[in-house]
């Protein structure tokens, strides 16, 4: 399906402080390929099965990035693959060829669960993948990743992935992701020792933390991320915990901590059904909001406008995401 580009031939007519210099189109991606999980985490917001329609086809979602691609520009470089959890879904692997075949680098986000199944054969496709461990040990790491078939939140399979990416395919970029929450906040500086211990090369994984935000649910919306404070209430407080966790993980590729204060704009989602959403800012501290464009399956066109031509759109979104695209989600920026 061609792009109709008449929608935007009024483009000069908008006043130029409320539109983007160019066409907004976000460089990276984030597919939530399914809804469908083997955890129950407590205060995920990846979208559930029960919020979605059908869930698109591979084919589907090729036409989303076809529709992409026909717009004026290389807009969308690095599709993130995510979920729930997406090695559930048995055509995840055509649809990493397809995308390859497009030249998109694609990360996957994934728990491990039924790695030996689908990954053997993606591996090697994959432009960086990204991996959860939240706790130096079995108990602290189950406190929120929920899984009746492993108490551990699935230690366990993180650890075997990752020995079997490092295996394998030992050059692929590869993260250890953890989700710093009350609960875990003061252990989380014991992280890289514990890998090391398990035979885990550290040396060649980035650590990238995000602090726990809580999806407060609107009406018929997906509703605004509020942040718990996780890192202010530990023992190492706001101020230093930074660099307690640097300190902790120098020997790992690169490490990153995502407060809900740096993490806006960097997120453009499509959930399992084809509707889009962003995270975007808001004026309360400690409080984003996801905001909604519409389904880029059955009205591609109609998003796109939106996107770029409301202005209360517009206005939500962050300085660098709206005025410079190449800030928004750099492709140098391996984050996942």
């Amino acid at each position: 399906m061609a792009v109709n580009f008449e929608l935007f031939d009024d483009w000069e007519e908008f006043e130029e402080e409320h539109i983007p210099p160019v066409l907004y189109i976000p460089n990276v991606v984030d597919v939530e390929f399914t809804g469908d999980c083997d955890f129950n985490c407590k205060n995920c917001w990846g979208t559930k099965e029960q919020d979605y329609d059908q869930e698109l086809t591979v084919g589907q979602w090729i036409e989303i990035f076809e529709n992409f691609n026909d717009l004026p520009d290389d807009y969308v470089d690095r599709v993130v693959i995510t979920g729930g959890e997406s090695l559930l879904r048995k055509d995840l692997g055509s649809f990493v060829c397809r995308l390859v075949e497009m030249e998109k680098s694609v990360t996957l986000s994934t728990t491990g669960i039924d790695y030996h199944h689908q990954l053997p054969d993606i591996l090697g496709k994959l432009y960086s993948i990204g991996l959860p461990v939240d706790g130096p040990g079995p108990e602290i790491n189950g406190l929120w990743r929920h899984n009746a078939k492993f108490p551990d939140g699935a230690l366990s399979v993180s650890l075997d992935t990752l020995r079997f990416i490092q295996q394998k395919n030992p050059e692929l970029q590869t993260a250890v992701r953890t989700l710093v929450h009350a609960g875990n906040v003061d252990m989380v500086p014991e992280i890289p020792k514990f890998l090391e211990q398990s035979g885990i090369d550290i040396s060649r994984l980035r650590w990238i933390l995000y602090e726990l935000n809580i999806r407060k649910k609107q009406p018929d919306r997906y509703g605004r991320l509020v942040s718990t404070g996780a890192i202010a209430t530990s023992k190492f407080g706001n101020e230093h915990f930074e660099n307690v966790v640097k300190d902790a993980g120098d020997k790992f590729r690169d490490v990153t901590v995502r407060t809900i204060g740096n993490i806006a704009g960097r997120n453009f989602i499509i959930n399992p059904s084809g509707e889009s959403r962003a995270v975007v800012e808001t004026t309360v501290p400690g409080e984003l909001e996801e905001e909604e464009f519409g389904n880029l399956s059955t009205n591609f066109e109609g998003t796109i406008q939106l996107m770029n031509y409301d202005i209360k759109t517009l206005s939500k979104f962050s300085e660098s995401a709206r005025s410079f695209r190449e800030e928004f989600h750099d492709t140098d920026d391996e984050d996942i």
